[in-house]
């Protein structure tokens, strides 16, 4: 689990510093605050485990391009990516998990391949045990895990890195390492594209019958006729439908609402031990159909170990997520987001309780700013 994020010169943010984080992570904030850009700095790291997005199709740092705008991808806009373009500077984003472990990632600006662009600095401990004596360790290498390689800052250059050095990195590292791999990032373009999720997470779904899972949250909640999941031919190829009693509903078709339902509860199925990062997941949701999902979600999360990230505008989701946490015995934090003029982000961080009392004197916590 990580238990800390620093993060310099992404995005809009010039410099935020969120410890603390718990089990459940609810971030709240203004539009522009950099609730979003936090997911995508998290979704940033895990690029370095493995930089392919295989629910998506492309590589995670043209995702991160691409997914605001819809153009262009890592070699010809990733000026956009750093704080005032200010390209001079390297991307920063350092973590801490509860083993205690400190990794700092680093993304300079001249490397045009986003398959090499996340590099570590590893620490004296890495280094001292893999460096062979002949080969001198420059303060400016940041070491590539995928295609094992170091990036030399200082000469713009890519150079192999030595033989020992992923050995001694998947050595220490190997916990971390698993959790960055997994890392899904959850947000609407990608519920627009079921087909994606339909073929990434169904045949996984379907080999261990966890469907039976998705079709109760939608029984529950979206389709009370509801009772099966299949797949139809439709437009020349088949998509995931739901059969009712008197006919068979393509996934399509249903409510925006109970669509994303099913795409997001069948990607939290498939995933363990690692982080899920949701943005803005109240989109389309009516109270009782985010009620629904979210205790959906927060059980996967006891389940299957996962450590939730979830941005939003929603004060009925801030109090649906701290009642179902009381209930699932779940670590809860809600962190207020501030952006400065100056790009630095105030992140203020509130217990359970604390965000209780606000609401009981009748104090919205989406509006601290103004206080």
């Amino acid at each position: 689990m990580l238990k800390s994020i620093a993060i310099r010169w992404f995005r809009g943010i010039k410099e935020a510093v969120i410890g603390g984080l718990s089990e459940v992570n609810v971030f709240i904030g203004r539009n522009g605050a950099g609730k979003s850009t936090l997911l995508e700095a998290i979704y940033l790291t895990s690029s370095w485990a493995n930089p392919s997005d295989k629910l998506r199709g492309m590589l995670k740092l043209d995702y991160i391009v691409f997914r605001r705008g819809g153009r262009g991808d890592w070699s010809n806009t990733r000026d956009s990516l750093w704080y005032s373009m200010e390209t001079g500077k390297e991307i920063g984003v350092d973590i801490v998990f509860d083993s205690g472990k400190k990794l700092e990632f680093r993304v300079p600006y001249f490397v045009s391949d986003s398959n090499y662009a996340v590099g570590l600095a590893p620490s004296e401990e890495i280094v001292k045990g893999a460096i062979p004596p002949n080969y001198i360790w420059s303060p400016e290498y940041r070491y590539n895990l995928y295609r094992d390689l170091i990036l030399n800052t200082r000469a713009n250059t890519i150079i192999p890195a030595p033989q020992a050095l992923r050995d001694k990195v998947l050595e220490f590292l190997r916990d971390e390492v698993k959790f960055l791999e997994e890392v899904i990032f959850i947000d609407v373009r990608l519920l627009s594209e079921p087909k994606r999720v339909e073929e990434g997470v169904w045949p996984k779904l379907l080999a261990r019958r966890l469907d039976k899972l998705i079709v109760k949250l939608v029984k529950s909640e979206y389709e009370p006729d509801a009772e099966d999941l299949t797949y139809m031919p439709f437009a020349g190829s088949y998509m995931l439908a739901v059969k009712l009693s008197r006919t068979t509903v393509p996934i399509d078709t249903l409510g925006d609402g109970a669509r994303m339902a099913v795409l997001t509860s069948s990607i939290a199925s498939i995933v363990e031990n690692t982080a899920l990062l949701l943005e803005d997941p109240e989109v389309h949701q009516h109270p009782r159909g985010m009620a629904t999902l979210m205790r959906f979600l927060l059980s996967a999360a006891k389940k299957r170990r996962l450590q939730l990230f979830i941005t939003t505008h929603s004060i009925e989701l801030v109090n649906i997520v701290r009642k179902i946490c009381d209930e699932e015995g779940l670590e809860l934090c809600l962190f207020f987001m501030e952006r400065g003029s100056n790009g630095v982000v105030d992140v203020r961080a509130m217990e359970s309780l604390d965000v209780g009392t606000l609401l009981k004197l009748g104090i919205d916590p989406r509006f601290l700013e103004v206080m």
